[in-house]
């Protein structure tokens, strides 16, 4: 009768024994190769195919665990006999199913995805399988709804979230989030808003230019995108938390993102304006600032600094009766005192030994946190007129 050479289940020919030329004498042959393949495609496998067991503590893995599923809690290292044992194609699954981390650590100098060891963060699942010299694992947060993803992970190319998914540790992104655009939220007589479960990016849709003060709770974590097609108010807060500190007029095509920091905190960044602008453009030399006369205030050699946290310009204008020479520097500086002229007006007379009156000019502006300060060549000069553009 017919006798296959058998390595795996798929070399079984199955009209063998052919039932016309059987010996007797290979009937055992034939439950060799039963065996025999089965054996080789079921390695190690002690138990229920895909069995499940618990561990709670440091655990090692052998061969006779394959293609074993384990719940794990607590915080502990669950290691591996040496990967030429278990042998290429040897799996497992692991999934932690408690609030601390599990650490999947290799034999020796073996690794895992390329490095010594990973994290399994809580609430996460690994399918690990041995490439006869090491480890891969496939990491899978746990998804809910909303979404929360805990720990250290690490996202490559376009990742897609729907919901709200909320993310704690450290994830780490490598190429774009995908949005996905969820039910309008209405501001329309509220001073607090809900965000919708089914997207993470939302137009805000409204009337009467409301005041918002605050952002109902979702998840620490969640992350949402907002693009406004009305004006209304954001009202800086402890529980909402604006990038200047100070209250946004939002306008129609404004954009941001906010972010669920504490239960019910919220901060709002990456604002971008419908025009371009960002939130600071206002604090820019000019807007909000006057010219004023400080002159009753401001001495020769004498070092000042600016503290207003902008920019200020000065205007500084002077007379004096000329003699041999005659002018001033106008210094500026991070130092003090400031040793950098940024702006000088000099002269020298003919010799003729006439005495003249003479007008001098200089300004410049002064960054935030410099020292500024104005030195005479001559003793005769005096200021005339000192302004200052500031707030």
């Amino acid at each position: 009768m017919g006798l296959e050479s058998v390595t795996h289940i798929n070399d079984l020919v199955i009209t063998n024994p052919d039932g016309a030329t059987d010996n007797a004498s290979q009937g055992d042959d034939h439950l060799r190769n039963i065996k025999k393949a089965l054996k080789n495609d079921f390695p190690g496998l002690a138990g229920v195919f895909n069995r499940v067991v618990t561990k709670s503590g440091t655990y090692n893995a052998v061969l006779t665990d394959n293609h074993t599923t384990f719940i794990c809690t607590g915080t502990w290292s669950f290691t591996f006999t040496t990967a030429p044992t278990l042998g290429d194609g040897w799996s497992c699954t692991i999934r932690n199913a408690g609030t601390g981390e599990i650490t999947l650590d290799p034999d020796g100098s073996e690794t895992i995805n390329g490095v010594a060891s990973v994290i399994l963060p809580p609430g996460s699942t690994a399918l690990v399988r041995c490439v006869a010299t090491g480890f891969y694992a496939i990491m899978v947060p746990e998804i809910t709804e909303p979404s929360v993803i805990s720990g250290l992970w690490e996202f490559t190319g376009a990742v897609l979230f729907s919901g709200n998914p909320a993310f704690s540790g450290s994830p780490l992104f490598q190429g774009g989030i995908r949005l996905t655009e969820g039910t309008d939220i209405d501001v329309t007589g509220v001073s607090s808003i809900t965000v919708p479960s089914d997207g993470n990016y939302f137009d805000i849709i409204g009337t009467g230019s409301p005041t918002i003060t605050s952002i109902g709770a979702v998840a620490v974590g969640t992350f949402v995108r907002c693009h406004s097609t009305v004006s209304f108010t954001l009202q800086n807060s402890g529980n909402l938390i604006l990038p200047t500190g100070a209250n946004i007029a939002v306008v129609a095509n404004d954009t941001f993102d906010i972010l669920e920091i504490g239960t019910g905190q919220w901060r709002v960044f990456n604002y971008q304006r419908q025009n371009g602008y960002p939130l600071t453009w206002d604090y820019g030399l000019g807007y909000g600032q006057t010219w004023q006369d400080v002159t009753g205030s401001r001495s020769m050699s004498t070092v000042y600094s600016n503290s207003t946290n902008r920019p200020i310009m000065l205007s500084i204008n002077s007379s004096q009766t000329a003699d041999s020479t005659y002018g001033w520097n106008l210094y500026v500086g991070s130092s003090n005192p400031p040793t950098v002229i940024a702006d000088s007006d000099f002269g020298a007379d003919s010799g003729s030994g006439e005495n003249y009156s003479i007008k001098l000019h200089v300004g410049t502006v002064v960054p935030a946190g410099h020292y500024y300060k104005l030195e005479y060549f001559s003793s005769l000069a005096s200021i005339e007129r000192w302004f200052e553009l500031r707030a």
